[in-house]
């Protein structure tokens, strides 16, 4: 009766990580990165000819695509060509707030310096000039301004998919499980040896042998409690990583004389 509780267990737990009659399939919603850095590309070319806001559309789409916080900071860096200095603060922070170490960061933290103090002070008023200002030398021109700084996109292995993401989390919840094993193993462990050093005391009692009895069985329901949650842990984790199984996992099958099996390639 007890092994038929344990099994009604694990399998009630581990229903609940995939719904009635669903079959593992490949998951729809995966970045398509080549679309991504298509648009990517588009909106760069955009932004040497300054047409800003094209650029901003092409990024935007991008990043809606595959969020990765170099376009952040593009979209910043388009808004602040445009004019636009409010959404550029915002899209500098934003790119911080995901990537405090990443290439562009320490620019992003100049610009939101800059344009917060810009915004903050009023703009200088307009010089008028005399009419026997015209026999002054011209003023040198400024050199022509640097083309503004563009993240590059990542590759397409730092973008992850939605279901490698869920791979992970089932990784985490087998390791988990394992812990629980062990939990269980220490616990078997100790009520064995607590009940044996009551029982072989030199003066035990009957009041020591149910002492003996009753810790026994607490570290054994402990221990039963344990394997439980292990095992559904692992069917779990188990469960998330077969439902999220995609391309980026393979499954081959290799054979020598001394050695027959599977071999699992790519990221789980």
């Amino acid at each position: 009766m007890a092994v038929t509780r344990f099994a009604l267990t694990v399998a009630t737990i581990a229903s609940l990580a995939s719904p009635a009659g669903a079959q593992p399939s490949k998951p729809d919603d995966k970045p398509d990165y080549d679309t991504a850095k298509l648009r990517y590309k588009q909106g760069k070319a955009f932004l040497d000819a300054k047409l800003y806001d094209d650029a901003i559309r092409e990024f935007e789409a991008a990043y809606q695509i595959a969020p990765v916080p170099e376009l952040l900071f593009n979209i910043a860096q388009a808004d602040r060509l445009k004019g636009d200095s409010a959404r550029a603060i915002e899209m500098y922070r934003r790119y911080v707030e995901q990537a405090p170490a990443g290439p562009g960061a320490d620019e992003a933290r100049r610009h939101i310096a800059a344009l917060t103090k810009l915004l903050r002070e009023p703009p200088p008023p307009k010089q008028s000039w005399r009419d026997d200002d015209d026999d002054k030398p011209p003023a040198p021109s400024a050199p022509p301004a640097a083309p503004p700084t563009v993240q590059p996109m990542p590759e397409a292995s730092h973008v992850d998919s939605p279901a490698a993401h869920q791979r992970a989390i089932g990784r985490y919840v087998i390791y988990g499980g394992v812990a629980m094993g062990a939990v269980m193993g220490a616990f078997l462990y100790l009520g064995s040896h607590e009940n044996d050093r009551i029982r072989n005391g030199r003066a035990a009692t009957a009041d020591d042998l149910r002492n003996a009895e009753s810790v026994g069985s607490a570290y054994n329901w402990t221990a039963g409690i344990a394997a439980v949650v292990g095992v559904a842990a692992i069917a779990t984790g188990a469960t998330l990583i077969i439902r999220n199984w995609d391309d980026d996992v393979r499954v081959g099958a290799i054979a020598s004389p001394g050695f027959a099996g599977l071999v699992l390639s790519g990221r789980l």
